[in-house]
């Protein structure tokens, strides 16, 4: 029986993804052993269209509002989108995490595609939003579906504030 796994290897700060495929795997003190190795391809996070996506929980602990721009670079990779706020006219980037290549969603300001959401599409979007000075994070949302259906905003402020909103809550 052979499993695809994601493999990610944190390098002096930047984080690789590389789907791995084992066989013969098996789970020893929460560490995955294997027969067969086979590194399937190298992405790294500079292109976020991924085959093979983060979970909702790593993703949240991925994203920190105390990270610089570099630091979300070196995360994320750059931005899908740059665009403008449409509240504040604040600085956004924007990031897509597809499951089909060819989306393309273009639009002016913090608009959600929550249709490519529900219908796969995307698995993810995120918005880091800035503060006035275009250098400081004010905050991070992700928008994704949970396994029961429902649109989720996760929204995590500077300050450590967070909160989840949940479609029907």
């Amino acid at each position: 029986m052979k499993k695809t796994i994601l493999s990610i290897c944190i390098l002096s700060g930047s984080l690789f993804f590389s789907p791995l495929q084992l066989s013969e795997a098996h789970v020893q003190s929460n560490n995955v052993y294997a027969a067969e190795t086979k590194v399937l391809s190298k992405t790294s996070t500079s292109n976020i269209s991924l085959s093979f996506h983060p979970d909702i929980k790593t993703l949240k602990e991925m994203s920190n509002p105390a990270h610089s721009k570099d630091e979300i670079i070196s995360t994320f990779g750059e931005p899908d989108d740059v665009l403008r706020g449409a509240m504040d006219n604040n600085l956004l980037w924007r990031y897509d995490f597809k499951n089909n290549e060819n989306y393309v969603f273009t639009h002016d300001l913090d608009a959600i595609d929550v249709d490519a959401l529900k219908s796969g599409e995307l698995e993810y979007i995120i918005y880091i939003s800035f503060e006035q000075d275009e250098q400081t994070v004010s905050n991070i949302a992700i928008y994704y579906i949970d396994q029961d259906g429902k649109f989720h905003e996760y929204r995590e402020y500077a300050d450590g504030y967070v909160k989840d909103l949940a479609e029907g809550s």
